[in-house]
């Protein structure tokens, strides 16, 4: 008897592992998951993806949640990882930051090796970027409304984490921690659009000193680049509708039916970018040995092994070129650019402040070790993604507060990848000396002593039509003729620019790559995406509101130092950085 008890007992208990290994999510669950900020992401940009998650049991949670995107196949880009404690029976909200090329893509969230210790996500949609309604998840009004809510308190930490926010409607005074404040206000400053509604009584906003900025007896006015409008109307009133009666129609991604149209802009730009700092091996040699190879290995051996009695002396043949010529192709193939590592970008910078920007990088790190390496900018925030949609990539990136991006670069090979910060820079000092208004005809412009020796090239858009600009003295003036948006931007003068030959051909060595001129011909390509992609892209957006009374600049120079890694374990870093400035006549 005592024996079937105790081999009761130890069926009960091995029963219980059981279950327990198997119980759901192991205590960890999802309640919610939000792409960008209206359930869409905008196509080839950082979006945000938050994500709400419980802790189901009576112990606590603390591990480290792991997000990465994944074909039928095998897993896309480097994991993005990123630590989570909760308390027993609790949850919180973990922000990941992810760039987006398709509809269809699947992801998963992880945070165990076992499986029921991950859950595949809700594939996200594309769109423009969103106009949303910030909403108080305790405010009982907050579901009575006909625009797209999205609660304040997942708002992100830095301004270069909204790409995918065009408008923010506020009927209240966000309770935000000051890192969220400053996110907002970079934001807006470097062109968002701030609709300001009455609150819930009808009561005009008043806002704190933290944001005074907002605190104005105009209706319309401007704070940086951005614009805030004030609307006498509460919530509930307010729709898209009103909106778009009101000037402001909604957004929408358009999709080019021409099979040329750049797909996305990192194609472009990262295959220049590898091509300055590609291996400089001697194709021929390389194609000839391996001929030589093939046919030492191939129909020579067979017609020995049919001449020789001795099969010995064929398999001695077949391991010996084996050998010699794995030694001949090893030392031929370690030759790389200059027997030296290099870093390569092409930046994309818009000002939040005197001085302060929000930066878009592009970089590509070729390396003469194979090794881990540890990259990092020197911004509070840095949001990293390889762009992957082929292969999978060594590495893990943990974006956000003092975000790193550790990856696995093998011997003489390059790596690609995309950066997003926060950063200092020189402070251009650019203001309009005179100006007629309408297009960019009669214009001069006043620099500061910070403002760049080396400049690539400048150009003035405003008016829907664009007119390069010279330095004359401590002015920049246009030149030249002027040129509509639609000629400028066209198709075919877009892809021309971008025209390449991805892996070069035989007897190409890297010192035949004019890096000067790829560098010019990346900026109409890069134009075009700072305008929402054009007509020279697979996806646009367009119905955005143009900007009245106002000259945008794009000056293209080489890097400043503060745009570069924060420890640069690679030697040599070069790079070319786009200004995109916005200018108001007074």
């Amino acid at each position: 008897m005592r024996a079937a008890l105790r081999r009761a007992g130890r069926f009960v208990s091995a029963a219980a592992i059981v279950l327990a290994a198997a119980s759901p999510l192991c205590g960890l669950s999802v309640q919610e998951a939000i792409w960008g900020f209206d359930g869409q992401v905008v196509p080839d940009r950082i979006n945000i993806l938050s994500v709400l998650v419980a802790n189901d049991t009576g112990l606590p949670f603390n591990r480290t949640l792991q997000l990465y995107k994944r074909s039928p196949i095998q897993r896309l880009g480097a994991t993005h990882l990123k630590d989570c404690f909760i308390a027993p029976f609790g949850q919180r909200w973990v922000q990941f930051h992810t760039h987006n090329s398709e509809s269809n893509e699947e992801w998963v969230l992880s945070w165990g090796r076992g499986l029921t210790e991950s859950t595949t996500l809700n594939s996200p949609r594309l769109g423009p970027p969103a106009r949303v309604l910030l909403t108080d998840r305790s405010d009982p009004f907050a579901r009575r409304i006909s625009l797209k809510g999205f609660p304040e308190e997942i708002f992100p930490v830095t301004a270069a984490a909204t790409d995918g926010l065009h408008s923010l409607v506020i009927d209240h005074v966000p309770q935000w921690e000051p890192v969220r404040r400053r996110a907002f206000l970079d934001w807006l400053h470097r062109g968002g659009t701030v609709h300001l509604l009455a609150d819930p009584k009808g009561q005009r906003l008043e806002f704190p000193a933290t944001l005074s900025v907002l605190n104005t007896d105009l209706d319309r006015f401007r704070v940086g680049a951005g614009r805030v409008v004030r609307h006498n109307l509460t919530r509930t009133k307010m729709d898209y509708r009103q909106l778009a009666a009101r000037g402001f129609p909604s957004l929408k991604l358009q999709k080019q039916d021409d099979w040329q149209s750049i797909t996305r802009i990192e194609d472009p730009v990262f295959r220049r970018l590898r091509n300055f700092t590609r291996a400089d091996h001697n194709w021929w040699f390389i194609y000839i040995f391996a001929l030589i190879y093939i046919v030492l290995i191939g129909p020579v051996n067979y017609l020995l092994g049919r001449k020789w009695r001795d099969y010995r002396l064929t398999i001695l043949l077949f391991v010996g070129g084996v050998v010699v010529f794995s030694f001949v192709f090893e030392r031929i193939g370690r030759r790389g650019h200059g027997e030296s590592a290099a870093v390569y970008s092409l930046s994309y910078v818009r000002p939040v402040g005197p001085g302060t920007y929000d930066v878009t990088q592009w970089l590509n790190v070729f390396v003469t070790r194979g090794a881990y390496y540890h990259i990092e900018h020197p911004c509070p925030h840095n949001l990293y993604s390889t762009c992957q949609i082929t292969e999978r990539v060594n590495g893990a990136i943990r974006s956000g507060k003092d975000g790193t991006f550790a990856v696995d670069i093998p011997l003489y090979s390059s790596r690609a990848f995309l950066h997003r910060g926060i950063m200092k820079g020189p402070d251009l000092g650019l203001k309009i000396a005179r100006w007629g208004g309408g297009g960019p005809e009669d214009l001069v412009l006043g620099v500061g002593p910070e403002f760049p020796k080396d400049v690539l090239r400048m150009w003035a858009f405003a008016g829907g039509n664009f007119r390069e600009l010279v330095a004359s003295g401590s002015t920049l003036r246009t030149a030249g003729t002027t040129t509509r948006k639609a000629d400028f931007l066209k198709l075919q003068s877009v892809l021309g620019s971008a025209d390449f030959m991805p892996l070069g051909y035989p007897g190409e060595r890297e010192k035949d790559v004019d890096v000067l001129k790829s560098y010019r011909q990346m900026i109409k390509p890069l134009i075009a995406f700072s305008l929402g992609g054009a007509n020279a892209f697979r996806l646009n957006v367009t119905g955005d509101r143009p900007l009245t009374n106002c000259v945008q600049v794009f000056i293209t120079a080489k890097r400043h130092e503060n745009f570069g890694l924060k420890e640069n374990p690679f030697g040599t870093e070069k790079g070319y950085v786009m200004y995109h400035v916005c200018l108001f006549q007074e």
